[in-house]
């Protein structure tokens, strides 16, 4: 039973985001909670939480790819909701001021946002939808419910905040997971060139890639710049294929570069380090040198990289 879930899990999340989310979200609760227990909120639990169940899964978009855009995003989403809650729920009790405001407050959000912010503007709707949950605060028309609501969003936003920067730093197993799915991606194309078919994986290559520079900036200072020349030369690597081609002379070095491929495989899936790849390549086979070189650079950053974890 627990194997088909893993299965079903590395199916519907091969790289890891999904579950990350999920545990980083149970983490972000429970502190929520607990401050929410202790503090007295003078508003409903609702419009402390409600803030964080919209706005915070956007630290973890796959778009925003540096420390500083995240925060950035974040935070300028949260004062946002703060200052349009307090908006609307002034005008909320007149109907036909407020569907002015609305539809002046959503202009400037989306228009603002894509001359000004426009990593943000995808966001722009979260900002409604927090506001809209909280216009219809009673009592209406308080000043003393404006500031508590404008306090109480700002404080959901500094413990979210807390809550993301002390959760353990775990993008390295999402980038891992997505520099394995391309080796075997890579060799799966090279299974397909040493058998004369098509392949159609080069597409699927390709998305491994992206995620890896995606979650490459994430990483640790450490971990980075060996994590960038390990993709770096795989993607070298990845290109070479394009230049190959099988015949008899050479199909021993390739039938060992597959098996190869195969070992880094299984060993960034196990967290193990490789040997180089050393078998001697064809007479001045300019592609074969080429594959050699990158492919046992990047071997080599990976071992650097696996003896950090």
């Amino acid at each position: 039973m627990i194997k088909k879930i893993n299965f079903l899990l590395e199916k519907v999340d091969p790289y890891f985001t999904q579950r990350l989310i999920f545990y980083k979200s149970l983490y972000i609760a429970t502190i929520l909670t607990y401050v929410n227990w202790t503090c007295h909120l003078p508003l409903e639990f609702t419009a402390f939480m409600n803030p964080a169940a919209m706005i915070a899964p956007v630290y973890e978009n796959a778009t925003l790819t540096s420390y500083k855009d995240k925060k950035n995003i974040f935070v300028l989403l949260f004062t946002l909701a703060a200052i349009y809650s307090v908006i609307f729920y002034l005008v909320f009790p007149y109907k036909f001021t407020f569907m002015f405001t609305f539809i002046a407050g959503f202009a400037i959000l989306y228009f603002g946002g894509e001359k000004f912010f426009p990593k943000a503007k995808p966001f722009a709707v979260l900002v409604i939808v927090v506001a809209c949950m909280n216009m219809s605060n009673k009592p209406a028309l308080s000043l003393q419910v404006a500031i508590d609501m404008f306090a109480v969003i700002m404080l959901t936003m500094l413990v979210c905040y807390f809550s993301i920067i002390t959760f353990p730093n775990h993008y390295f197993k999402v980038w891992k997971r997505a520099y394995g799915l391309y080796v075997n991606s890579i060799r799966n194309i090279l299974i397909a060139d040493l058998n004369y078919m098509n392949n159609n994986n080069f597409i699927s290559g390709t998305n491994h890639m992206n995620t890896m520079r995606a979650y490459r900036r994430l990483l640790k200072k450490d971990m980075f710049i060996k994590a960038t020349r390990a993709g770096f030369s795989m993607g070298n690597v990845f290109v070479s294929l394009s230049c190959m081609k099988v015949t008899s002379e050479n199909r021993e070095f390739w039938v060992s570069a597959n098996k190869h491929l195969n070992m880094l495989y299984h060993a960034v899936r196990d967290n193990q380090q490789l040997p180089l790849f050393t078998v001697d390549v064809t007479t001045n086979n300019k592609t074969e040198i080429y594959f050699k070189r990158e492919f046992n650079i990047s071997i080599n950053n990976w071992n650097k990289l696996c003896a950090m974890i």
